[in-house]
């Protein structure tokens, strides 16, 4: 499935720091890279301003004025519909750039096989 936002696994490593895993950070620092332009309706692309754009930010639902249509961040990128929080979808990247093997990671982060196999097929850069 093709994604207009996405996010590759090597981003996230390659900007970590000591302060990097703080789940504000992780969130910000993913929302930066899948809307580099800024908040905006992912149905019909209007601008998202004011209130509505901190609403935005903090990923939680909202409605676009324009189109009516719900939405969050995450809608239309490769983070869509999983359920996972932002500093769980970080380390799960980190983890697999670093070599770690599926069910190492599954034991480290309590989660299950399957989940993060769908988490590995939506960062389609890892390897």
């Amino acid at each position: 499935m093709m994604h207009k936002n996405s996010i590759k696994a090597r981003d996230i490593a390659d900007s970590i720091n000591p302060d990097f895993f703080d789940p504000d950070n992780c969130r910000q620092w993913l929302l930066e890279r899948l809307h580099p332009q800024g908040p905006s309706c992912p149905w019909c692309g209007v601008a998202i301003r004011g209130r509505a754009a901190g609403r935005f930010w903090q990923l939680k639902q909202m409605k676009c004025q324009a189109c009516g249509r719900k939405f969050t961040a995450r809608t239309g990128t490769n983070l869509a519909g999983l359920k996972a929080g932002c500093r769980e979808l970080v380390m799960f990247c980190l983890m697999i750039e670093a070599g770690y093997s599926m069910a190492s990671i599954a034991r480290r982060m309590n989660i299950g096989l399957r989940t993060l196999y769908l988490y590995k097929e939506r960062f389609q850069d890892l390897q």
